[in-house]
């Protein structure tokens, strides 16, 4: 899972494995309650990180349910140089330009990588014209399509 930018290098390349992830956040909720587990959550991540930032928390989730719902490895996903690699990436990054305020230079570090803002653009363009126009490529439409939906329900969750 990308994590928000950090001056420590091997910080920022971690991923986790988000159904690992749930299955700690569904203890807490079993022991604490959700409420409780909010609060103990946001006051971790502050502590931690006072700069910490709701749409970094979303980046994360919209990242990691790219990456089971294209069926890609990380390492795919990181280099976004196999097909379905390039298009779970494109698909976080127009996902994360509409659901969260992160700039493409917040996406450019979260993602901790020399991308361009260009790159981005023309990512986020690709989704929008298969977006459009399904008929391009049906298979990659109905993957993009269910990833908004699960980032959309997830996010209800968790706000």
């Amino acid at each position: 899972m990308p994590c928000p930018p950090s001056n420590n290098m091997e910080e920022t390349s971690k991923f986790v494995n988000y159904s690992t992830l749930q299955q700690l956040i569904d203890k807490l909720i079993s022991r604490h309650g959700t409420e409780k587990t909010y609060d103990i959550l946001k006051r971790t991540l502050q502590e931690k990180n006072p700069s910490f930032n709701q749409d970094y928390v979303i980046a994360n989730i919209i990242a990691n349910t790219a990456i089971e719902q294209f069926k890609i490895s990380i390492s795919e996903f990181k280099s976004g140089k196999k097909n379905y690699g390039f298009y779970a990436r494109a698909s976080c990054f127009c996902l994360i330009r509409t659901c969260t305020r992160l700039s493409y230079r917040d996406i450019r570090q979260f993602f901790n990588e020399n991308i361009t803002n260009t790159k981005i653009r023309y990512a986020i363009k690709t989704i929008n014209d298969i977006l459009a126009l399904p008929i391009l490529d049906r298979e990659i439409y109905d993957m993009v399509k269910k990833h908004e939906a699960i980032v959309n329900e997830t996010i209800k969750i968790i706000l």
